[in-house]
C-alpha cells in the first residue's frame, strides 16, 4: 500500500514534550460472527518477550520490526505483570505497534540481529495530552504464519468502542504522568483511573560514564523517596535490588541500566539511560626508557615516483580546499566538525603529522591544545618508526573516488615501531594519554621517553607532489604481515580525499564520521553515473506515473528554483537511487547507503543523533530546530519532498528525507530528520516520493 506522508509535516511544535505512560497489556482472543480464529491465551502465553513500540500514526506496519529501530518509544513488557512504560509525545497522533517472540530476547538481543516474529500487530491512531489520565486501545495481532488466527482482519470499527472486534487483541490501559516525576492523578488512587497511577519517572545514574576504562569503576542511582530501585548490568535482562553505590571490578563489558517503582499499583519506571561500560585493567606501569624519540626533520627517502621529505600535515587537503578553521603554515586544524572526538576533554585544536626524520625513519606526531589557536597545549604524543626499507613497486592500483584516482603504482614498505613519547601536559591529557596506551606511568608535566613496541608494519606508500586534490603522502599500513592488496577508501586522511565529484562536475564536501565517509551535501545530479539522462519532470500531475526514474527542484512562492538547487539539491524518487540498476546515481566508489548503514550511522552518533547531524540556526531550518548542534559537519538541510500522487511540494523548512536503497514491494526505506526532534528517525514510504540522497563512500 501507499503511504502518504503529508502529516508529518503537520507535526505539532510541542511534540517534543513527553509524559511516562504505564501500559498494562491485558491479551485476550476476541472473534466476531464470521468464521475467523482467534488467538487462545494457551498460545499467547508461549511468547516471552513483547516488543511494544510508540510511532507516529502515518507509519505502515509491517512484520519487520528492525524497520523502527528508531521509534520514538520502545520497550518490552514485564511478563511478570504485564506492564511497559513508554515515553510518549504530547498532543501528537500516535499508535502503538506489538511484535511477539517466543523466546526471550532482551532490548539489545533484538536488535543486534533478526529475531523470529511469531504475531504482531497496531492500535488504532490515539493522542495524549497533559490532561490524559485514563485510555483503551485494540491491539489487533495477525500472525506471521498465514495458517494461524484471523490474518489481520482490516475491518472497520463498527460498534465505536475504539477495538475492531473481529480481530484478536490487545488491550493497552494508560495511565501517564508527567516528565517532572509529577503524577497527573494527584499522587492518589481515586478510583477514577481504573486502580492504576502513573509509573515513576526513570531513576538518575551517575558517577559513570560510557567509555573503556582501566580502573573499576563506581555507579550510583537516585530515584524517588521511599522507591524500589533496580538496577540492570546486561541491558535490562536481569536485574539487582539497589541499595547503595556499585562498583565494577572484573573486566569486560557492561550495560547498565536502572528502574524504579513507587506507586500502589506498582508500575515501573522506564529505564533509565543506558550507559556502556568497558572495564579493561591490563595496563602497564613503567615504560623501558630510551634516549629520544625524533620527530623533526631531516634526510629524505625515495618511493615509487617521488622523494618523501620534510613534515607532512594530516589536514593538509583541507586547507588547501579552502576549508574554515585551518592554518596550512602551522599545521593547526580547530574546525569542530573534524577534530570532535579527537584527543583529551576540552580539546579545541590539534597538529597531526607525518614527518621524515632520517633516510631510514620517520615518526608520526599529535599535539592536543585547549584553545583554537594551537597554543595552550593539553597533551602530546609521538611515535617513532625504523628499519624503514622501501622495496619492490605495485601497479594497477585503482581505487578511485568520483573522478579523481588514488595513484596505481606504490612502494612496498616495512618498518618497525622503535619509540614513543608522551607528554600529559594537564590532568586531562595524562588520563587520556594512560587510557589510549592502557598504562598507568604517564604522570602530569612530565615527558616519557620509551622504548617502542618493535611491532612490524606492512605498508603501500607513494608520493604525488602534483596532484591539488590529495595529500602529498599517502600510506596504508596492513595489520598482518602482508602488503595490503590496494588502497582502501577508509585510512588515515593521507590518502583521503575530502571533497567527491558528480558526473555534471557538481563537487560536494565530506565528512568522516565513525567508519563511514559521507557526502556533507544533498545530491544534485542530472546523469547517472554511466552518462544515462536522469528524467527531469516539471509537470506535477506527471510525477506519480514515472518508475523509470526521475528527479525534480522544489518550486512553490517560497522559494525560486535556482537558489533551492543550490541550497538543497535535487529531490528524486526512488527508482532513480535503486543501487540494482546498472546506471548508479552516485559517483564513481560512492553509494546510495543501505538501511544498515544508516543503522550504523545511528549507532554511531548516540543520543540526540538527528540533532548532531542538522545545520545549527534558522537559516534554512524553521524556528524550532530542536536539538541542532551539526558537530560532526553533516549539515543536513530541509529539503522537504515531493508527493508521490500529485507531484506537489511541502515541508520545506521542516524536515530532511533522505532515500535508502532497501526496499520491499511498492515501498522503500527512509530516513528523516524535523525541526521538532533531535532524534534521526526511520520509516518506510512509496517509492514515488521525492526525496533527497546523500551518498557514501564504498
Amino acid at each position: 500500500p501507499l503511504l502518504l506522508l503529508g502529516g508529518c509535516g503537520d507535526l505539532d511544535p510541542d511534540m517534543q514534550d513527553t509524559r511516562t505512560v504505564s501500559l498494562n497489556m491485558d491479551f485476550h482472543g476476541k472473534s466476531s460472527s464470521r468464521s475467523s480464529s482467534s488467538v487462545s491465551a494457551a498460545e499467547l502465553s508461549q511468547y516471552n518477550t513483547h516488543l511494544i513500540l510508540a510511532l507516529p500514526s502515518w507509519e505502515y506496519l509491517t512484520s519487520s520490526y528492525k524497520d523502527f529501530y528508531s521509534s520514538f518509544a520502545q520497550g518490552l513488557m514485564n511478563t511478570t505483570d504485564k506492564k511497559v512504560s513508554l515515553e510518549i509525545p504530547l498532543n501528537t497522533e500516535m499508535k502503538l505497534f506489538a511484535f511477539l517472540f517466543k523466546e526471550n530476547y532482551s532490548m539489545p538481543e533484538l536488535f543486534s540481529g533478526t529475531r523470529e516474529v511469531g504475531y504482531y500487530g497496531e492500535s488504532q491512531p490515539f493522542s495524549i495530552d497533559e490532561q490524559t489520565n485514563n485510555l483503551s486501545l485494540g491491539i489487533s495481532l495477525q500472525s506471521t504464519d498465514t495458517t494461524t488466527g484471523d490474518g489481520g482482519g482490516t475491518d472497520p470499527d463498527t460498534d465505536n468502542d475504539g477495538e475492531d472486534t473481529y480481530d484478536d487483541e490487545a488491550d493497552a490501559d494508560t495511565d501517564g504522568d508527567d516528565n517532572d516525576g509529577v503524577d497527573s492523578d494527584t499522587g492518589s488512587d481515586d478510583g477514577n483511573d481504573g486502580g492504576s497511577e502513573a509509573a515513576p519517572a526513570a531513576p538518575l545514574i551517575s558517577g559513570v560514564s560510557s567509555g573503556t576504562f582501566t580502573t573499576s569503576q563506581t555507579f550510583t542511582v537516585s530515584g524517588e523517596s521511599g522507591a524500589t530501585i533496580e538496577y540492570s548490568l546486561d541491558g535490562g535482562s536481569i536485574w539487582n535490588a539497589y541499595s547503595a553505590a556499585v562498583t565494577l571490578t572484573s573486566e569486560g563489558s557492561y550495560t547498565i541500566t536502572a528502574r524504579q517503582r513507587s506507586d500502589a499499583a506498582g508500575n515501573w519506571s522506564a529505564n533509565a539511560t543506558y550507559v556502556t561500560v568497558e572495564i579493561n585493567q591490563t595496563t602497564t606501569t613503567s615504560c623501558t626508557a630510551v634516549s629520544s624519540c625524533s620527530a623533526t626533520p631531516s634526510g629524505s627517502f625515495y618511493v615509487n615516483n617521488g622523494t618523501l621529505s620534510g613534515i607532512y600535515d594530516y589536514f593538509l587537503i583541507l586547507a588547501l580546499t579552502g576549508e574554515t578553521g585551518f592554518d596550512n603554515s602551522t599545521g593547526c586544524a580547530s574546525n569542530s566538525s573534524y577534530i570532535s572526538g579527537r584527543g583529551p576533554t576540552g580539546t579545541q585544536s590539534v597538529i597531526i603529522q607525518e614527518v621524515i626524520t632520517s633516510s631510514t625513519t620517520f615518526a608520526t606526531k599529535a599535539v592536543y591544545y585547549s584553545d583554537t589557536a594551537c597554543s595552550s597545549e593539553i597533551a602530546s604524543m609521538v611515535i617513532g618508526y625504523d628499519n624503514v626499507s622501501v622495496g619492490d613497486n605495485v601497479t594497477g592500483l585503482t581505487t578511485s573516488i568520483g573522478n579523481k584516482t588514488y595513484p596505481s603504482s606504490a612502494s612496498e614498505v616495512t618498518y618497525k615501531e622503535s619509540c614513543m613519547e608522551v607528554k600529559g601536559t594537564t590532568d586531562d591529557g595524562r588520563d587520556y594519554l594512560n587510557t589510549l596506551i592502557s598504562s598507568s606511568f604517564v604522570t602530569t608535566g612530565e615527558t616519557h621517553t620509551c622504548q617502542g613496541s618493535g611491532e612490524s608494519k606492512h605498508a603501500l606508500w607513494a608520493a604525488d607532489n602534483s596532484s591539488e586534490s590529495w595529500e602529498s603522502l599517502h600510506k596504508e599500513e596492513s595489520s598482518t604481515a602482508e602488503y595490503p592488496g590496494d588502497w582502501s577508501s577508509d585510512t588515515d586522511s593521507s590518502t583521503k580525499l575530502q571533497s567527491v565529484t558528480d558526473i555534471d562536475g557538481n563537487v560536494y564536501r565530506t565528512v568522516v564520521i565513525g567508519t563511514q565517509n559521507w557526502m556533507a551535501e544533498n545530491l544534485k545530479v542530472t546523469k547517472y553515473r554511466n552518462g544515462d539522462n536522469i528524467t527531469n519532470i516539471t509537470v506535477s500531475s506527471d510525477w506519480g506515473s514515472d518508475t523509470s526514474g526521475a528527479y525534480g527542484v522544489y518550486v512553490s512562492s517560497e522559494i525560486d528554483a535556482t537558489t533551492y538547487l543550490d541550497s538543497y539539491g535535487r529531490l528524486y524518487n526512488w527508482y532513480a537511487v535503486d543501487n540494482s540498476s546498472s546506471r548508479y546515481i552516485c559517483p564513481e566508489g560512492w553509494h546510495v547507503p543501505t538501511r544498515t548503514e544508516y543503522d550504523a550511522l545511528n549507532t554511531h552518533l548516540g543520543t540526540n543523533a538527528g540533532g548532531k547531524l542538522k545545520e545549527t540556526g534558522f537559516d534554512h531550518w524553521v524556528v524550532q530546530n530542536t536539538g541542532a548542534t551539526n558537530e560532526y559537519g553533516f549539515t543536513a538541510l530541509p529539503a522537504g519532498l515531493r508527493a508521490y500522487n500529485n507531484g506537489t511540494f511541502s515541508d520545506l523548512g521542516a524536515t530532511n528525507y533522505l532515500w535508502v536503497s532497501d526496499s520491499y514491494g511498492s515501498n522503500a526505506t527512509f530516513w528523516y530528520l524535523t525541526s521538532s526532534f533531535s532524534q534521526f528517525l526511520s520509516g518506510s514510504a512509496s517509492k514515488k516520493f521525492g526525496f533527497s540522497v546523500r551518498c557514501l563512500e564504498d
